[in-house]
């Protein structure tokens, strides 16, 4: 991925000769027809920009990016599918994140279509929660203690699922310098989540939740999430009731994503988290973007341009 600046150098010219060049030959690329399955994701754009964040739709069947649209506003979103409103039908399953305005559009423009909430942003929304207590936990310890030290140390072993940490990780042994006491990484682990019910707690809620994959019907789903939500709410503590009333408002669409037999697989943002990546990289080597519709211009061209049928009106 060459930058304008590169490209510049390359051909001796100026680099905003090369971007006047640019602009000039792509005022407007059209964007594809709405896919079967359509994944909504925002990504982080610029500042100096109207909107934060820009919203990139993109089909979870062939990886491609159908359009950016320049914010993720409501206002913007409704506009844009009313105007594509004869291709609505093409779109059989909606995937998105827990932002409430991809709910309001979904009731909005596609009610009788299932919305799927992603489960990796399910988790993710848990696992703040989680670390969010530890951290407060670590910070309540006295200065120098054995737990102190190691929940600042192995912070994310405390959000993983334990059944997927590797073993030799487990079996590792930690000694404290100032008391001597040496364990392995598993009791270390036990003692510090140990250290509050509220983190004791909200750990086993989130390892609770990573059982997910013991279920595959809509069912099944549905009693495993109303279960996490009455975990959740079982001691009052903030962070984890904040978790279950998400969990509540988003139900049926996380429960759609949990809900996986009658389709083999789980939908999910994952296709779309890693055009976001490129897109990233894109907007780190060109130190940033301002400029709206160059970046969209670029970004569509980039992501066609090696596909079968490439073109750019």
């Amino acid at each position: 991925m060459k930058t304008f600046e590169k490209i510049a150098k390359e051909n001796l010219l100026t680099k905003s000769r090369v971007i006047q060049i640019f602009d000039e030959e792509y005022k407007y690329i059209s964007a594809l027809p709405l896919p079967k399955v359509m994944c909504l994701d925002e990504i982080k754009f610029s500042t100096d920009f109207d909107s934060k964040y820009v919203l990139v739709i993109s089909d979870f069947t062939t990886g491609d990016i159908v359009d950016i649209l320049p914010s993720r506003k409501i206002n913007v979103m409704r506009e844009y599918f009313a105007s594509r409103y004869d291709e609505l039908k093409n779109v059989k399953y909606l995937v998105t994140d827990m932002y409430a305005g991809f709910q309001t559009i979904h009731n909005m423009y596609f009610s009788k279509i299932p919305h799927v909430i992603d489960l990796f942003h399910v988790i993710q929304d848990l696992s703040r929660a989680v670390n969010k207590i530890r951290t407060d936990v670590m910070n309540s310890l006295e200065d120098g203690s054995a737990c102190k030290i190691f929940m600042k140390q192995n912070w994310r072993l405390f959000l993983a699922r334990l059944s997927t940490i590797d073993r030799k990780v487990l079996d590792k042994t930690y000694k404290h310098t100032t008391s001597g006491v040496e364990k392995d990484y598993f009791h270390w682990m036990q003692d510090c989540i140990g250290q509050s019910l509220i983190f004791y707690h909200a750990y086993q809620c989130l390892q609770e939740m990573y059982k997910y994959n013991r279920y595959s019907t809509y069912e099944e789903g549905s009693r495993h999430l109303h279960r996490i939500i009455t975990l959740l709410k079982a001691d009052g503590n903030k962070e984890l009731m904040t978790v279950a009333s998400t969990y509540e408002k988003n139900f049926v669409g996380i429960v759609n994503c949990l809900d996986k037999k009658s389709r083999d697989f789980r939908y999910s943002t994952g296709i779309a988290e890693c055009i976001n990546n490129h897109i990233k990289t894109l907007i780190k080597i060109s130190y940033g973007c301002v400029n709206y519709t160059r970046f969209r211009n670029r970004i569509l061209i980039i992501s066609r341009y090696n596909k079968p049928n490439f073109r750019t009106y």
